[in-house]
């Protein structure tokens, strides 16, 4: 009997559920494989993700069809060359170091500091939704220069990642995804009818008064807002929900961690690329190509997993365990090449920042046993929520 895996028996229910045994099996048996339940070729072993990643003149990220611009419209992350350069290099400062100098000492710590503190007086929180949210929904405000509520951001991100993800072209997901960015056009449309008082210092600031280019039309400015949403909370949040439920499910981890608070940027990289936060980077093939062994026609749309090369046990070894003391190279988590995630930076320091205010304030952190922990998604995976008990 054949029990060799087929794109046609995947379903995005599985991927959705776990797709890291299905990554294996494709890296195994078919590392270029199409999976019509997504519409995409899925490309899962480390050195032909790297290099689709590495070649845009070979395969693009200028995808007009894709469920992301589907969802926000022509965006900085599906356009390529001189349209690209300038997009990110209008917004990429606002995420620099040198322009967030003014969030890690003063809204990061203080905002992480206020919640964990929260935390140990109760005892228990649930460290998804009372920790890692609203840390990085209010460090996101403060760096796009937007001033809605914790709770319509967060919904905001919602909405649009269930489109950014809709690869299947759902109806009923694509119209709640559509609704979203309706509501967020509308919002900006307010707000940018005194464009004078958006705050300096921001990337919505320096998308409505570029420096060294000409101005971006307001379709460009909102559907750029949407994509630094979902990436914001996508690099931020789920990346500490990420390292969090990494280390609570790896006490003996955990323990060298507090023993030694130097080693959770280890412990940051290590659980990104042990669950990877963002699964894939869409790209269109721009012609006839070979990945593999696998021929694929111009015009091929595929999906690069990030998550399965971060698992490939030709660059990693026992690549499903969580091993912070592991030194064999870097990830692709945050992708690579000149689509390289534009806010990994904050991300690494608010994470940074956040686990180790954290574990400063809330002694003893453990999960509740009795409250199992969901872990979903293909595209965007990170826990639903942390049950866990603390004290000072």
């Amino acid at each position: 009997m054949d029990n060799s895996i087929s794109g046609t028996s995947i379903s995005e229910a599985q991927l959705e559920a776990d797709p890291y045994p299905i990554y294996r099996r494709l890296q195994e048996e078919a590392p270029v494989c199409w999976i019509p339940s997504v519409n995409l070729w899925l490309v899962t072993r480390w050195v032909d993700v790297e290099y689709v990643c590495k070649h845009p003149e070979a395969f693009s990220a200028e995808i007009p069809d894709s469920a992301l611009t589907r969802t926000i419209g022509a965006n900085m992350l599906h356009s390529d060359g001189p349209a690209h350069r300038r997009l990110r290099n209008i917004v990429e400062p606002a995420f620099r170091q040198s322009a967030i100098g003014h969030c890690p000492g003063g809204v990061i710590e203080s905002v992480a500091r206020d919640l964990a503190e929260s935390i140990a007086k109760r005892g228990e929180a649930d460290l998804v939704a009372e920790f890692a949210q609203p840390l990085s929904l209010r460090v996101l405000k403060q760096v796009l220069g937007i001033d809605v509520s914790d709770e319509t951001l967060l919904r905001w991100s919602d909405g649009l990642a269930a489109g950014a993800s809709n690869f299947s072209a759902e109806a009923g997901r694509q119209a709640y995804a559509d609704a979203i960015t309706a509501e967020i056009d509308t919002y900006l449309e307010e707000r940018l009818q005194n464009p004078e008082a958006v705050p300096k210092n921001t990337a919505l600031h320096a998308m409505v008064f570029p420096e060294t280019a000409q101005p971006l039309s307001r379709e460009e400015i909102s559907s750029n807002v949407k994509l630094l949403i979902i990436g914001g909370l996508k690099t931020t949040g789920d990346l500490i929900s990420v390292a969090l439920y990494a280390l609570l499910t790896h006490p003996d981890q955990l323990e060298k961690v507090l023993a030694n608070p130097q080693l959770i940027d280890a412990s940051i990289e290590e659980a990104i690329r042990w669950l990877s936060p963002v699964g894939t980077a869409t790209r269109r093939a721009l012609g006839e190509c070979a990945l593999s062994g696998t021929r694929l026609p111009a015009g091929a749309m595929m999906g690069a997993v990030l998550a399965a090369a971060n698992r490939d046990p030709r660059m990693f070894s026992h690549p499903d365990r969580f091993d912070i003391l592991r030194r064999e190279g870097s990830h692709l988590a945050f992708a690579t090449g000149p689509h390289a995630c534009v806010g990994a930076l904050l991300g690494r320091y608010e994470g940074r920042v956040g686990i180790r205010v954290l574990l400063e304030n809330a002694k003893a952190l453990r999960l509740n046993s009795e409250i199992p922990v969901e872990v979903r998604g293909w595209e965007f995976r990170a826990p639903k929520a942390l049950h866990a008990a603390a004290r000072r």
